[in-house]
């Protein structure tokens, strides 16, 4: 399947408009850019890690060239900078700058692809965002953070003052992403805040959040799995050999795309707030990245992909299983023994589909005894 999807957008892509002369029309429509983002990520998952990067790289350098038009009076952007925006608003020290025009605007100069939703009368709403995330009418979703990451390191829920085992101390995302405690859970306020400044969140009234589905810090996170990956098993065998060489290499490109995503969300830390030599090794530098797109990618419907993909890599579910279960306070035995099945990893397929394609077989995960069609 993966290589049907490639194969297609491979044809198409040299056809795709690069832009249409309109921000939301940039950003809420396909593009050569979001070509580029989707067939990165079709790649990552099917391990050709040299054309992810390939296409990352047509990302990025598309991302610079768009920023250095936009900033003619400003420098241009070095080899080794991405044009993220600034947590921090310009000339000051108040955070929620880049929230406001990555998530609360929406079609910001980070973005590749989103879901549009133009706030107009008689327009298609948003409404999931406020239902399962908030809004000002009801500021407590059907959705909640976690306790791990929504409760600090003292069991408090000031995790920006005091940090937790997701977020460091000052991390800004920490309060643009999720709310304090309300009666023991914690709302997730990413795309429910229109505005944040500092840590003062301002709910959407209306139902007409953009969703995200490519941005510059995923592409740049997706080719620090693919460097990362591209290293192989027996690099760090042999110190002395060409392929540790290259292997460090590749770990110091790796680490200085995390960096930058980190540092953007760090401004209180300082630039070497990460330190290299302790992620100076192929599993460490992919601990990193996964926590780092947790991090970053957090309720926008990456994670779980994120988790898959790396059972994939590995060949097992034990780290996956591992993480989910952290989720839970109840029944963890349960849910271990339910998920260490590798096809517990993928949904099932629909009953209506199955009565209409007799090529389709149905997840035996979700085959009982009272299942009606199983082919």
């Amino acid at each position: 399947m993966l290589q049907i999807l490639i194969q297609d957008l491979e044809g198409c892509k040299d056809y795709a408009i690069k832009a249409y002369g309109n921000k939301a029309y940039n950003t809420g429509r396909i593009t050569r850019d979001a070509i580029h983002a989707l067939l990165a990520d079709l790649y990552l998952w099917d391990q050709d890690y040299d054309n992810c990067i390939r296409y990352c790289d047509l990302v990025i350098q598309s991302k610079r060239e768009q920023y250095n038009e936009l900033n003619k009076d400003k420098e241009e952007l070095a080899s080794n900078e991405y044009p993220l925006i600034e947590a921090e608003t310009p000339g000051s020290s108040v955070t929620g700058n880049s929230y406001n025009q990555v998530f609360g605007t929406g079609n910001s100069t980070e973005s590749i692809f989103e879901l549009y939703f133009l706030e107009s009368p008689g327009r298609l709403t948003n409404t999931t965002v406020s239902r399962y995330y908030g809004s000002v009418n009801a500021q407590r979703g059907y959705l909640g953070a976690p306790d791990f990451i929504g409760r600090d390191r003292n069991g408090g829920s000031n995790v920006f003052l005091y940090g937790n085992e997701v977020f460091a101390k000052k991390d800004v995302r920490s309060r643009e992403y999720i709310g304090r405690s309300s009666g023991g859970v914690f709302p997730i306020t990413k795309y429910a805040y229109r505005s944040v400044s500092n840590e003062n969140g301002v709910y959407r009234s209306t139902d007409f959040a953009n969703w995200i589905i490519y941005r510059l810090s995923d592409v740049m996170l997706m080719k620090a799995e693919a460097l990362t990956n591209m290293i192989s098993e027996t690099a760090e065998e042999d110190t002395a050999s060409s392929e540790a060489a290259q292997a460090k290499i590749l770990l110091s490109q790796s680490f200085e795309l995390v960096r930058a995503v980190y540092n953007r969300s760090n401004p209180e830390a300082g630039r070497d707030s990460l330190n290299y030599t302790n992620y100076s090794s192929k599993d460490n530098m992919n601990a990193l990245i996964l926590a780092e797109r947790q991090r970053e990618l957090m309720f926008e419907g990456k994670r779980w992909f994120d988790l898959v993909r790396m059972a994939r890599r590995e060949g097992n579910n034990t780290k996956l299983v591992d993480m989910v279960i952290s989720k839970y306070t109840e029944n963890q035995s349960t849910i271990r023994t339910k998920m260490m099945s590798v096809d517990a990893l993928y949904f099932p397929y629909n009953e209506e589909e199955l009565k209409v394609n007799s090529y389709l077989k149905q997840n035996p995960v979700y085959i009982t005894e009272t299942s009606s069609i199983t082919r």
